[in-house]
Parts: structure tokens; C-alpha cells; sequence
């Protein structure tokens, strides 16, 4: 079966280059030109990425994310925004705060986005974990079979790309990672742009887990490491 992917853009250009790449590379690619008309489409086609354009009418891609991260059936979808307009580091942040998992600016090399589409499905296609289910630090405990993080037993909502970090870091406990040691462990591609995505989800994560810097340290401003 192949795997599904939507494409939301208004653009109708943009939806048709990016559907003919996907569907060379074997993939089973669905367009919609707004919010309304993406989210019947999702209900319908149950994709396993979407590719989301921010500069939408009526719906912007910001609010979007939020609403189909609140939905029961769409939240663990992964999201790889876009966007020409807004492509500034406080966007980008607040992208990735919504739940985004990856945000590219237009114009994008094609064979790039295809890239982040592949590693986003080999992530997240449940083959990355082996033998161990459950692995703890201190308060936190994460079961990786489930994907759930728990502090002191109450469970901390985290977005796929912020769990995939947080397993990483906490896998490598004490060795310190720079950043783009950690893009191409965690992102699992060549990154083409600034290692800055990398701050922004230790930043996030770090809210989520209330941590003042003790448990992810930065390193030296290169890096950062995760102290047992």
C-alpha cells in the first residue's frame, strides 16, 4: 500500500510540483487549497504527513496546526510547514511551537522537501526502537513503544519531532552533541539551513519538562547535553 500524503497550498502551481515529485518517489500524494477542504480531506484519506503552506485563506497554517493538534485523529499526523511570507525566526519558532515537525521556506529545492518526507516516515515508521520499552532519568520516564513521557507519573504532551529529541538526548546521557550532530540523529538528513530548528525544540522542550537547564545543559554555546 502506498503511503498517503496531503498537500495543502493554495497555490495551485506549488500543490501540482510537489504531488508530481512525491508520486515519482511512489507515494500516494491528495491536494486541498484551503482549511475547510483539508480537513475533509484528512478524515477521508487518513495521511501520514502533511505538507502545509502558512499564507492560506480564511485559516492560516499557524491556526490550522493547532486545530488538528487538538484533534484525536489528526494529532499525531507530522506537519512540515511552508511558507514564502513568513520565514522569520519568530515564525519559525511559532511554528514549530504549534506542533509543526519541520518548516521550509519558499522558494524550496524539491529534492530537499521530498528528503525531510522520506526521513519523517523512517522516523516515525515504529522501526527505530529496539529490544528496550521503557527508559528513565530522574523524574522522567518515557515509554518508547507507546510514545508517552510521564514526570513524577503525570503525562507530558510532546510533538513526534520533541519525543524523538528528548529519547536521543536521553540515550546519549552526559556526551555532549552539537548541534548538527543532533540534526542528523534526530532530523535524519542532511540539514540544509540553520542549525537555529535545533534550539527552538530544546527550547520547547524544556517548557514542557520544566527544566531551568539542569537536566539539557548547553555546552559551551555549541551544543547541548542531556545530565543524568
Amino acid at each position: 500500500m502506498k503511503e498517503k500524503i496531503l498537500v495543502i497550498d493554495d497555490d495551485r502551481a506549488i500543490c501540482e510540483l510537489v504531488k508530481d515529485a512525491l508520486e515519482i518517489e511512489g507515494f500516494s500524494v491528495n491536494t486541498a487549497r484551503g482549511a475547510d477542504n483539508a480537513i475533509e480531506k484528512i478524515e477521508q484519506t487518513h495521511p501520514m504527513i502533511i505538507i502545509l503552506d502558512l499564507n492560506l485563506p480564511g485559516i492560516n497554517g499557524f491556526e490550522l496546526t493547532r486545530i488538528l493538534k487538538k484533534d484525536s485523529k489528526a494529532k499525531n499526523i507530522p506537519i512540515i510547514l511552508m511558507s514564502a511570507k513568513f520565514t522569520d525566526t519568530q515564525s519559525i519558532v511559532t511554528g514549530l511551537s504549534s506542533g509543526a515537525d519541520d518548516y521550509i521556506a519558499k522558494p524550496f529545492d524539491i529534492d530537499i522537501l521530498v528528503a525531510r518526507v522520506k526521513a519523517i516516515l523512517r522516523r516515525t515508521s515504529g522501526g527505530g526502537y529496539e529490544e528496550q520499552e521503557i527508559i528513565e532519568s530522574k523524574n522522567i520516564k518515557v515509554n518508547l513503544k507507546s510514545k508517552t513521557v510521564y514526570i513524577r507519573e503525570k503525562e507530558v504532551k510532546l510533538s513526534p519531532r520533541e519525543f524523538e529529541l528528548l529519547v536521543y538526548l536521553m540515550k546519549k546521557n552526559g556526551a555532549a552533541l552539537n548541534r548538527n550532530t543532533i540534526l542528523q540523529a534526530v532530523w535524519d538528513y542532511s540539514y540544509f539551513g540553520t542549525t537555529r530548528t535545533v534550539d527552538v525544540h530544546i527550547q520547547q522542550l524544556r517548557k514542557k519538562l520544566k527544566d531551568d537547564g539542569k537536566i539539557i545543559q548547553t555546552v559551551s554555546k555549541t551544543g547541548y547535553k542531556f545530565e543524568d
